[in-house]
């Protein structure tokens, strides 16, 4: 999927993503009303942007998900380690 501008997103109430510089949100137009103007919801003020929303993800598997809820993620951290940084 690919990024569109804002002038092509649909005006109908469909959920779509919205992107404004760098930031991403779902959301949808509404056309307002007796006490609002049109405007984009989804917290979003002006997007550029949109793109359609994915796929939702499909069910697991019966026996995946017992596997997956008998596995106990186990987590070691010593006391002298310290966690890497990036500069931007």
């Amino acid at each position: 999927m690919t990024w569109h501008p804002i002038e092509t997103a649909p005006k109908d109430g469909t959920e779509v993503l919205l992107w404004k510089d760098r930031r991403i949100v779902g959301g949808s137009w509404n056309s307002g009303g007796a006490m609002h103007m049109p405007h984009w919801m989804g917290g979003i003020f002006d997007p550029t942007h949109w793109m359609p929303l994915p796929a939702p993800p499909q069910p697991m598997p019966a026996d995946d998900r017992y596997i997956a809820s008998n596995v106990v993620p186990t987590y070691t951290r010593q006391a002298d380690q310290t966690p890497e940084t990036t500069e931007p």
